[in-house]
């Protein structure tokens, strides 16, 4: 079943498609279901910072499921920027909103913010390469352990501009922290995201990598699900089917989709 969990529509400052242009390109792509998972963020110095309009976007979702009933399943979902020292504030939040799905996706290492060219090259020059990907992974597993959150979006994101500044970041460099943070996912039932957008960036190879997902199967993790991280329409469903190979390959059979927070399997 192709399916698309990581979309940002102009509910999200950063993305340029609407919600019912999301809707048209999924449908024109042969997607049957996605998940809309508007930026929520929380760290004042961050772009999105006070944009996310629940309210609004709660009812522009369900006039569009209302319109493609029979046709596309859309899930309400948002992408949770995590910060360990946030943690109170995003569980207070999550509280008193509802969604289908929620993703947790790690941004900030070392208090730099992963999407922000400058600070990240002086983040690279200034630390030693295994303390950055260490603080990392160790927010990651935080982020796991909260029990906030249905997925974890591009979980090793912080391979984008460390493989620029420093080369692959290969598994065997940081495996001890990478199998924590599998088996944290697979103890609390979290899922890994397969996040496509990294065969277009720098790493050239999704967020996790292929070596990392072999390795949440070998420990017995049974459920992924997958996203584009679209913010424009070239890039929705960018290599659904490809991750779809790769998983295959691995030996999955299943993907997560979810419902009212509850994991529902579909055929991979």
């Amino acid at each position: 079943m192709l399916i698309d969990y990581h979309i940002h529509s102009t509910f999200s400052r950063d993305s340029s498609m609407t919600l019912r242009e999301v809707c048209e390109r999924a449908c024109q792509l042969g997607i049957k279901e996605i998940a809309v998972t508007e930026h929520m963020d929380f760290d004042p110095r961050d772009y999105s910072y006070g944009y996310f309009d629940y309210e609004a976007y709660s009812k522009e979702i369900e006039l569009e499921q209302e319109k493609y009933a029979g046709r596309l399943i859309i899930k309400k979902g948002v992408e949770v920027d995590y910060q360990q020292r946030n943690e109170k504030k995003i569980g207070k939040w999550l509280e008193s909103h509802s969604f289908d799905y929620v993703l947790g996706s790690v941004h900030y290492v070392i208090d730099t913010n992963l999407s922000e060219i400058e600070p990240v090259r002086r983040l690279f020059s200034q630390h030693r390469r295994m303390e950055i990907y260490k603080e990392y992974f160790k927010e990651v597993q935080a982020a796991v352990l909260s029990g906030m959150f249905n997925a974890i979006g591009h979980m090793d994101l912080v391979k984008r501009q460390g493989s620029v500044y420093m080369g692959p970041l290969l598994l065997e460099d940081i495996k001890e922290e990478v199998i924590e943070v599998l088996e944290a996912m697979i103890k609390t039932g979290v899922v890994p995201e397969v996040n496509t957008s990294g065969w277009r960036q720098p790493p050239r190879e999704p967020f996790p990598g292929p070596d990392t997902l072999k390795l949440y199967h070998d420990l017995g993790g049974e459920f992924v699900t997958i996203g584009s991280d679209s913010h424009q329409l070239r890039q929705l469903g960018f290599n659904l089917d490809e991750a779809r190979e790769l998983l295959r390959g691995i030996g999955f059979q299943s993907l997560a989709t979810f419902d009212k927070g509850r994991l529902v399997p579909v055929e991979l």
